[in-house]
């Protein structure tokens, strides 16, 4: 049974010996209806969610149907006493002008000579007036994931957002740029900052920074 985390990884496992694996499971308050079946899926990648490992791995299942412990509440007497939910309860909503629609797009793309798959994530904002003050607000984030099959140290993340607020002649912009990319021993992050009022650059920044991979 093995109890690593993120945060506290054990050491590298031995190649060809068998591990037995407890993965607790996040919280979800569902009930499940007589009849009805569960699905477990096992995989060795979930990427974006989760970053490859370091480099092609072989993982075995061995015999034996996996086990899926789930929580078990009895009904209760009580239960046909409970009340019902009150009505969800919010404040009132802003006064919003649009002034250009939102977006979004998802364009997922594969290269066949290269074999790499890339997804494209744009989500915009629209630009929006909040009546009350009158300040206009505009956010954009562009993502891309890209990873070629069979080359997991190729998974590399670029992240770009621009931020916009104004109000009549003062109007402000920032960008920020992001990539993640790895080596086998450690993950490696650039960014970029700037920030303009109108289409003058009032300040810049950039970061690079490396964090050991300590086996993940």
């Amino acid at each position: 049974r093995l109890a690593a985390t993120a945060a506290r990884p054990r050491p590298p496992l031995e190649p060809g010996r068998r591990f037995r694996v407890t993965l607790p499971l996040d919280d979800c308050a569902h009930a499940f209806a007589a009849g009805h079946r569960v699905r477990l899926a096992v995989s060795n990648a979930y990427w974006p969610t989760v970053w490859p490992s370091p480099e092609p791995v072989a993982l075995t299942l061995h015999g034996g149907a996996p086990t899926l412990v789930l929580p078990v509440r009895p009904p209760r007497p009580e239960d046909a006493t409970l009340g019902a939910f009150a009505e969800p309860e919010a404040a009132t909503p802003w006064s919003v002008t649009t002034l250009s629609p939102p977006s979004a797009e998802r364009r997922p793309s594969h290269d066949v000579p290269s074999g790499r798959t890339t997804m494209r994530i744009e989500d915009d904002s629209g630009r929006f007036r909040l009546d009350d003050h009158g300040l206009e607000v505009r956010q954009v984030s562009r993502l891309t994931y890209g990873v070629d099959a069979d080359a997991p140290g190729s998974a590399r993340i670029d992240i770009h957002w621009t931020t916009e607020r104004g109000r009549g002649p003062w109007q402000v912009r920032v960008e920020t740029r992001t990539t993640m990319t790895s080596t086998p021993t450690a993950f490696q992050l650039a960014a970029t900052l700037e920030a303009f009022e109108g289409e003058r650059r009032v300040h810049a920044q950039v970061w690079t920074r490396e964090i050991p991979r300590d086996l993940v």
